[in-house]
């Protein structure tokens, strides 16, 4: 599997999310492409966190805090930032957007 792909406009492989996570609903895909250029993954999560999309090799794609009910705790391995003609990567930073903008200071 890929992970080190140089060219930020190409997808090197899918991730499946797990049901029912924050990411899942945001992103309303089961699974989907990604570009991917990292070196880099967790092998032990955090206490409290929660791994909610994984590369068919079994590498841990994205993750979130869950439990902080209205908090938007999620942190992906991929470049949505790279993909904005591509929907999930729209719809990652739409529901940032939107979270940011209800967060009371």
């Amino acid at each position: 599997m890929e992970h080190r792909r140089s060219r930020r406009d190409m997808f090197a492989h899918p991730v499946k999310l797990k049901e029912g996570s924050q990411l899942a609903q945001v992103m309303g895909a089961e699974e989907f492409e990604v570009n991917s250029r990292h070196h880099q993954s967790i092998e032990i999560l955090a206490a409290g966190l929660k791994a909610v999309a994984v590369a068919p090799d079994g590498i841990i794609e994205a993750i979130e805090l869950p439990g902080y009910a209205g908090l938007f705790g999620l942190g992906v391995q991929w470049h949505p930032e790279d993909s904005l003609g591509h929907k999930p990567a729209r719809d990652l930073f739409s529901a940032f957007v939107q979270a940011a903008c209800e967060f009371a200071f």
